[in-house]
Order: structure tokens, then C-alpha cells, then sequence
């Protein structure tokens, strides 16, 4: 992306990005599943849920960091080292499979255009609509025929392929169900977040880039260093009890939000985000172990593929929904925020 000359070319190679990257966290989830039995999985699942969840926070912080005293294009390659590293120790560190291109052949390329256009449809309509009064737009119309169109037909085909790239029968189980269900939920709740602090913090309290990304990296944080108080109960407690004290935990730190006016910063922020950080290491992480480990090994990378694929939906959904709120009354508040 550091190549891009301008946004045609820089949104060209978000989506190679994208393309490449998009398989990375349900292969490490698969992967964690398939190597290790009883509780290192549990201790698995933890961490990477949690350093999964690590990234939204932590990013903001680095890149304000490199834009402050750099240039921001370099963020573009703030993942070259590490990918390089990764490149090389995974396959001296991992018992990697051996690759099988004979896979290529049946593989149902038409489902994975359907759900490439469907996807990209939909989340183009939810993130535009908010700026475009939704269905009023000819364009936001058509993506959402689109999308639907593409969606019901890529369902279909995937049902009866007999090698579908994505396991659509899993959602038969309940308590794969439910997990796809919290999981989407989670991503909800996690964007949403991520995406009005960042505003509020740069709209009202004027932070800089560097100032914003210290001041939500707390979240993120204390998520990591719950890791092992949260790995030590889950060997101890029932993860249904877990998972219910962390969902109970995130919608009350959401709630201490609720006060927040005009003179917040970093300090009034700490509390709420860094509960937060705490809830949602005990809300993604039983949600993990539970949906997956209920797969059986046969299932479980195309199950995983969905169960990824319903957090992600989270993010593209929360941001209109935040959108929608600061476009009504919200938004006269802020206003009268900025000239106090």
C-alpha cells in the first residue's frame, strides 16, 4: 500500500491485503485446535483470543506513534518485519502439512466469487449508507441487491457443492450456533467502541494521533494481562459461567461510558476501557473454546472460516450504527461540546 500513488491504487492493494491476510486467524485458531487437547487449549485459546483482540487497541497506539514522529506512510510497513520473522519461524517451529495443489481443482471458485461479491456489497452499503441517507442513493441500492442476491445464491450453492469453502451445515449445532452468534455480537460491541472513542477524543478533546492511541491502549492492555488469571479460572470453572460473567462485564463497561462529557480524557477513561479490557478477555475467549471445541477435527477448518467470518461482520455493522446515533441528537451535543 506504501506503493499506492493514489486511492484507486491504495484500495487495489488493501484488497490484495486482504485477500492474502483474510485466512490468517481462522488458519491459527484451526491450527491451536488441532495441536493441543484439554487444558493447553484453553490456554491456547486465551492467548490468541486475546492478542487477537490486542490489535484494535494496540494499533492506534503504534501509529500514532509513527505519525507523530515520522510520516504516516510508513505505517504501511509496520508489519514487514514481523511478517518476515513470522515467514521464517513457522515453518522451522510449526509441523506445517504438506501442501496438496490437487485441492485446487475442486475447489467451488464460482461460491468464493459469490461471497467475495456479497461481502464486499454489503459492507460498502452499511458503511456508506449513514453518508448517503441509506436507499435514497441509486448506488446503496443496487449494492444491497447485490448483496443480497449474491448472498442467497452463494448459500445455495454452497449447501449443495460437495466441497464447499464454507461449512454452512456447523450452524445446525446449537452451541455452534450460539458462538457464531456472541461472536458477532462481540465484534459489534468491540468496533463500536473502538470507533466512537477515537472520534470523540479527536472531535471534541482535540488529542493528536498519538494522544488518541495512548488513551485507548489501556483496553487492550489489561485484556493481556487478564490473560492468566482468566487461563487459571477456566481450567477451574465452567466456561458457560465464564462467558456469561464476561458478556454481564462488557455491557456494564459499555454502560460506564454513559457519563462521559466534554472535559474526559486519558485519566476519566482509564477505569471504563480498562474493565472493558477485562470483560472482553472473559467474553471472546470462553466464546473460542466452546464453538470450536465443539467441531470435530474433520469440520473444524471450514467451521472455523465461519466462526471468523461472523466477528468480522461485526465491524462493518457497528460503524453505521455509531454513525446513526452521531447524525441525530448526538451530534448537537457534540457540537456544543466543542464550544466550551
Amino acid at each position: 500500500m506504501r506503493l499506492g500513488v493514489n486511492i484507486q491504487s491504495m484500495i487495489a492493494f488493501r484488497a490484495l491485503q486482504g485477500l492474502a491476510g483474510g485466512s490468517m486467524i481462522p488458519l491459527v485458531f484451526t491450527t491451536a485446535f488441532a495441536f493441543f487437547q484439554g487444558k493447553q487449549r484453553v490456554i491456547a485459546a486465551a492467548t490468541i483470543g486475546g492478542l487477537a483482540s490486542l490489535a484494535p487497541t494496540l494499533g492506534p497506539t503504534v501509529g500514532g506513534w509513527i505519525t507523530e514522529n515520522y510520516n504516516w506512510h510508513w505505517l504501511f510497513f509496520i508489519n514487514v518485519v514481523p511478517g518476515i520473522y513470522i515467514a521464517v519461524a513457522v515453518p522451522l517451529l510449526v509441523k506445517v502439512d504438506s501442501a496438496d495443489p490437487t485441492l485446487l481443482r475442486g475447489a467451488d471458485y464460482l461460491s468464493i466469487l459469490l461471497l467475495a461479491l456479497s461481502l464486499g456489497c454489503l459492507e460498502y452499503t452499511l458503511e456508506e449508507g449513514p453518508r448517503w441517507s441509506w436507499f435514497d442513493d441509486a448506488t446503496l441500492t443496487t449494492t444491497a441487491w447485490v448483496a443480497l442476491l449474491c448472498g442467497v445464491a452463494f448459500v445455495i450453492r454452497t449447501l449443495r457443492h460437495p466441497q464447499p469453502v464454507m461449512d454452512l451445515r456447523a450452524l445446525q449445532d446449537r452451541t455452534f450456533s450460539l458462538g457464531c452468534y456472541f461472536s458477532f455480537m462481540a465484534g459489534v460491541g468491540i468496533f463500536a467502541t473502538i470507533y466512537l472513542t477515537p472520534l470523540y477524543l479527536g472531535s471534541v478533546r482535540g488529542f493528536s494521533a498519538l494522544e488518541i492511541g495512548l488513551a485507548v491502549f489501556s483496553t487492550g492492555l489489561f485484556q493481556v494481562m487478564s490473560i492468566p488469571f482468566y487461563s487459571w479460572l477456566a481450567n477451574r470453572v465452567d466456561l458457560r459461567w465464564l462467558l456469561m460473567a464476561g458478556l454481564i462485564g462488557f455491557a456494564v463497561s459499555m454502560y460506564s461510558f454513559v457519563p462521559i462529557t466534554h472535559d474526559w480524557g486519558a485519566d476519566q477513561l482509564l477505569l471504563p476501557q480498562a474493565f472493558r479490557g477485562l470483560a472482553q478477555q472473559f467474553a471472546v475467549a470462553p466464546t473460542v473454546t466452546l464453538t470450536l471445541g465443539s467441531m470435530p477435527p474433520a469440520r473444524l477448518k471450514l467451521a472455523s472460516g465461519l466462526f471468523n467470518l461472523m466477528r468480522n461482520l461485526g465491524a462493518p455493522s457497528a460503524s453505521p450504527c455509531a454513525a446513526r446515533c452521531l447524525t441525530t441528537e448526538p451530534i448537537c451535543t457534540i457540537a456544543a461540546w466543542r464550544t466550551i
